[in-house]
């Protein structure tokens, strides 16, 4: 990850369609920014049960952290995010000020 740059990166899934999505957006000043977006088929796709388990920023398995700084994590079940646009207006969101350091 770049130091000193805010990174959005967002990750979707859709099981009914087989569709997988990737998203990373950088700004590394008030001029300057990277998009980057795909999606690619799935084939390996499966459901989330109502007693799924999330990691989020590491977990207790004995794994290191990443030594970052984590300022927000939202999941969302069913919604799928397929364009640009709407990661845009993912990473623009201010949901909240809980604040967690890895």
């Amino acid at each position: 990850m770049p130091v000193g740059q805010w990174v959005f990166l967002g990750f979707g899934g859709n099981t009914t369609g087989n569709i997988q999505s990737g998203f990373r957006y950088t700004l590394s000043s008030t001029a300057g920014q990277t998009i980057v977006f795909a999606n690619r088929v799935w084939t390996d796709a499966y459901d989330i049960t109502s007693n799924a388990v999330v990691w989020v920023g590491g977990d207790n398995l004995g794994y290191l952290s990443c030594g970052c700084e984590l300022q927000y994590a939202r999941v969302y079940a069913d919604y799928f995010p397929n364009s640009e646009d709407e990661y845009i207006n993912l990473a623009n969101m201010n949901t909240g000020n809980l604040r967690m350091i890895m």
